[in-house]
């Protein structure tokens, strides 16, 4: 591993999530319950953010996305749809997809985005969804993946524990 990517513990701040950029949603989901009983997942068609930005610009990518749980660890399966994006860049260099993503929970978001960004780690891509706001940092060169931090309002944190309890 190259140069550390640390985050101090003062930011309350929690490794809750893989993602992987995939070819095919649907193919992808049912290769999770086969074979790590996923028992389910919540699945968004032709899903966006508002505020997008990509590479330094304004971003306009959709994709199909799905989140489900294998004990505590969300895994977050991506298919690029339409759009220039992390996601549409990391499928053109791994066709069979893979683990694009390390998803960090953050309770103050540009406290923690500020904390890379002075680490001398780029914003690659950002966006928001109503009150959640999600930012992915280039640190594939340290680790390997690139690092979202996201910060969830309360509702969507509720929607993902309901997920995880198998009531969503």
């Amino acid at each position: 591993i190259g140069s550390e990517v640390m985050i101090t513990a003062t930011l309350a701040i929690k490794v809750f999530q893989i993602g992987y950029v995939v070819p095919d949603l649907t193919a992808a989901t049912a290769f999770f319950k086969k074979n790590y009983a996923v028992p389910n997942f919540l699945e968004v068609r032709g899903a966006g953010l508002s505020d997008q930005t990509y590479r330094g610009g304004p971003g306009n990518c959709r994709y199909n996305i799905a989140f489900g749980y294998f004990g505590d660890l969300q895994i977050e399966l991506i298919e690029p749809v339409s759009g220039e994006s992390t996601y549409k860049e990391f499928l053109q260099r791994n066709p069979q997809g893979g683990a694009q993503h390390i998803g960090v929970l953050v309770d103050e978001f540009d406290t923690a985005c500020a904390e890379l960004q002075g680490k001398g780690y780029e914003i690659v891509q950002s966006g928001r969804n109503g009150k959640t706001r999600i930012a992915y940092f280039d640190t594939d060169r340290s680790v390997g993946t690139l690092t979202e931090l996201v910060y969830l309002d309360p509702p969507d944190r509720e929607r993902f524990q309901r997920l995880k309890r198998g009531e969503a």
